[in-house]
């Protein structure tokens, strides 16, 4: 009797070391946590993507997303798109940035 109980002690020990080695991990792994700049990075960039990416009449991406009022933005040589979590995704092509431009809008 005294070996099957010291077998039970030592598998009950094991599952306690294993579980607490489980919980040791998941508090020290780090975690990834997205910037408000990284989900307007991500956003710009897929519809950049489905409106043809660097062959499509935005072209290839021109710098960084930056901020732009409650936004960010990313510039093209085509134009621009814009995200803002109230607006989502709005794109503002170069035609159109140059006549705003001119009638003193932006």
């Amino acid at each position: 009797m005294t070996g099957q109980r010291t077998v039970g002690r030592t598998a009950l020990g094991r599952v306690a070391i294993g579980l607490l080695a489980v919980a040791a991990l998941g508090l020290l792994s780090p975690v990834a946590k997205a910037t408000p700049q990284d989900d307007a990075d991500a956003a710009i960039t897929a519809a950049w993507q489905a409106a043809g990416g660097d062959t499509g009449s935005l072209g290839p991406k021109d710098g960084g997303v930056y901020p732009a009022g409650d936004g960010f933005g990313q510039n093209f040589p085509g134009g621009k798109i814009f995200f803002t979590r109230e607006w989502c995704l709005f794109v503002l092509l170069d035609w159109c940035s140059r006549n705003l431009r001119h009638a003193g809008a932006i």
